[in-house]
């Protein structure tokens, strides 16, 4: 599971290849636009590693329960992360087209909050195809023929669509190759058991406090913040900052 330092190697160098060909395309007076995945590429691979770890029936429920236990743990970071904050640098917009949706979402939300991501638009499409989403975006900005495009996800079939679509609306033959598309290599930081640790700890966390949201230390992954009532718990956690929201607003207007 652990990636090897290899496959390591081989994604930093994809990532300077990207931040190399934007330092290319700036200095030549070019717009960029960054289209990115966010798990695997802008985030860690954690949750497509816990996809790997068998967490016994109905894994994919099980996944679903951590994150909602997770809801406003930040994501971690990926190896791809440099190149946002190159794109921010040069006030290059980003867009990310991600899968999660639903109580998965949040947690990317606070990520890019706390690592001051400057997204223009985060579309969680589910399990539905990305393509409607790349569409919308290149529509956007296809008329700047000075436009570059940048696409990064980690899925063969995201990255071919997105390449059929940049074909169909001539982006790539008409302006001489305004789409750069890269396939992230996946990197996994932990081993099976250290992910099925992280897991059960998770999972494990209780509250004897009556708090709605607990701390909890997991080895390799930190401090981790869980709700172990999942969306009861946050429910209770939102009604509590709103009731404080309003009475500090009564405050300020007396």
């Amino acid at each position: 599971m652990k990636s090897t330092a290899e496959t390591v190697a081989q994604s930093l160098e994809q990532v300077a290849e990207c931040d190399a060909l934007i330092g290319e395309l700036y200095a030549e007076g070019k717009r960029i636009v960054l289209i990115s995945d966010s798990d695997g590429v802008l985030t860690s691979s954690d949750s497509d590693a816990l996809g790997r770890v068998d967490l016994g029936h109905d894994s994919l429920e099980r996944r679903f329960d951590l994150e909602e236990r997770l809801v406003l743990q930040p994501l971690r970071p990926g190896p791809w992360l440099p190149i946002v904050e190159r794109c921010r640098a040069i006030g290059a917009p980003t867009y990310i087209v991600t899968a999660r949706s639903t109580f998965v979402f949040p947690r990317l939300l606070w990520f890019c909050l706390e690592r001051d991501v400057p997204a223009k638009w985060i579309l969680g499409v589910g399990h539905q195809s990305k393509r409607g989403s790349y569409e919308i975006i290149i529509r956007e900005h296809m008329s700047d023929a000075d436009c570059h495009f940048i696409m990064v996800d980690d899925s063969a079939k995201h990255v071919q669509d997105f390449r059929v679509l940049a074909a169909e609306l001539g982006i790539t033959e008409r302006f001489a190759n305004r789409s750069h598309v890269f396939r992230a290599i996946p990197v996994f930081d932990h081993t099976e058991e250290e992910y099925r640790a992280f897991y059960d700890a998770v999972m494990g966390a209780t509250s004897s406090s009556g708090l709605d949201a607990v701390k909890v230390e997991v080895p390799g992954f930190g401090e981790l913040l869980v709700v172990p009532d999942r969306r009861e718990g946050l429910k209770r956690i939102q009604q509590s900052n709103l009731e404080s929201l309003l009475a500090a607003a009564a405050i300020l207007d007396r």
